[in-house]
């Protein structure tokens, strides 16, 4: 067989693997200054505004700053002001063809968001408790499966490195995944999961779930890992 037929069928193979399988979303990386942003404060006032700036401390927002139907007067809002929000990714085209879970939002579990937004390839953070080390504390956090985190949710971790890209050819053709995140798993704080310690970790994290605690350890891999949470939302919560 030709060498570039071999190249066809593996590409062929990398494609169709992609199509099925769970993914999350990326990390902002950065705010449109054009599109509206839908904030909600902790008090349940909603805000239709534009992000001016996201000041940032050790990676997380430190403040919110905003300005409200073109005025230049610029206001600014602590984490601790805010329960949700959704905000527009600079280059959001680009940014949503990154991103497979933008094509399953129709199909969402989680009902407490609102999927027409999310499908325009905005990104959604909350107020959540997380542990930082041994301290407990209150951030905002990028949720990346929220088409399916009514079980375990997971956070981008900013500071995660990324994994090796497939490609064929010299082309990419399947992302690289990061290395770490955090995961939430019902009411509790979440906490910081990385890959070098998936598999030690794995029958603690999907506890309970047959489905999953019966996998061979070949198919325990990191690479799955947004698989693993999609099978555990959806048959075992």
């Amino acid at each position: 067989m030709k060498l570039n037929q071999l190249l066809l069928i593996g590409f062929i193979g990398l494609l169709n693997f992609s199509m099925t399988a769970q993914t999350f979303m990326k990390g902002l990386d950065g705010v449109s200054r054009k599109k509206t942003a839908y904030i909600t404060l902790t008090d349940g006032t909603e805000l239709e505004c534009i992000i001016e700036k996201l000041p940032k401390k050790k990676g997380n927002i430190e403040e919110v700053v905003y300005s409200v139907d073109g005025q230049k007067k610029k206001m600014t809002l602590k984490p601790t002001d805010i329960a949700h929000m959704y905000l527009p990714p600079s280059a959001l085209a680009k940014y949503a063809a990154l991103s497979d879970v933008t094509g399953n939002l129709n199909k969402m579990m989680s009902t407490d968001m609102d999927g027409e937004i999310l499908s325009k390839g905005y990104t959604y953070f909350e107020s959540t408790e997380v542990m930082i080390k041994k301290k407990k504390m209150t951030l905002l956090m990028q949720l990346v499966n929220p088409d399916y985190s009514n079980g375990i949710k997971v956070y981008h971790d900013p500071y995660s490195g990324e994994t090796m890209s497939a490609s064929v050819g010299g082309m990419e053709v399947a992302g690289g995944i990061d290395k770490s995140y955090f995961v939430k798993k019902g009411d509790a704080p979440a906490y910081k999961l990385e890959k070098k310690d998936y598999k030690d970790g794995f029958n603690d994290l999907f506890d309970g779930c047959r489905a999953l605690t019966g996998l061979d350890k070949k198919d325990r891999a990191w690479r799955d890992l947004a698989t693993h949470i999609f099978s555990y939302n959806s048959k075992c919560n």
